[in-house]
């Protein structure tokens, strides 16, 4: 069972990887993450459920690891991340891309911006603190 001193640890790792960019691109390489995507989601579900439990004062940090949490489905296989971001600087550049490459860029895109992100681990927020107000 994690604990939430090592669920922050990992947050924190994650975010510093997140804040280092993207040298450019949009997609992020997988191997660039601190470990995997579902301990990361993990971390946050336990680390989000401590600082619910301990009330309001946590709100703005709450909203800020939740938009950190959102950005997760941009770390991808590293081989994908850099045909991903090929695509885009063409895209950027003004260079002819091909359907198959305008595909699987849009296909890319749908995924790591999914604002479905957001709203799910909003509403695990939400039910932490419903069932907070409960036990009051």
């Amino acid at each position: 069972m994690m604990v939430p001193q090592e669920a922050e640890k990992i947050i924190q790792a994650y975010t510093a990887v997140l804040g280092s960019g993207t040298d450019g691109g949009v997609a992020r390489k997988l191997s660039s993450l601190p470990c995997s995507k579902c301990r990361i989601r993990y971390a946050y579900y336990v680390y989000l459920t401590y600082l619910t439990e301990h009330g309001e004062q946590y709100k703005e940090l709450i909203d800020k690891i939740m938009v950190t949490y959102a950005a997760l489905p941009q770390f991808i296989p590293d081989q994908e991340a850099e045909i991903v971001n090929s695509i885009f600087a063409g895209k950027r550049n003004q260079t002819a891309i091909t359907d198959e490459e305008t595909k699987r860029y849009a296909d890319f895109h749908n995924k790591a911006f999914d604002p479905g992100q957001l709203v799910e681990i909003e509403a695990f927020v939400h039910e932490c603190f419903m069932m907070k107000a409960k036990q009051n």
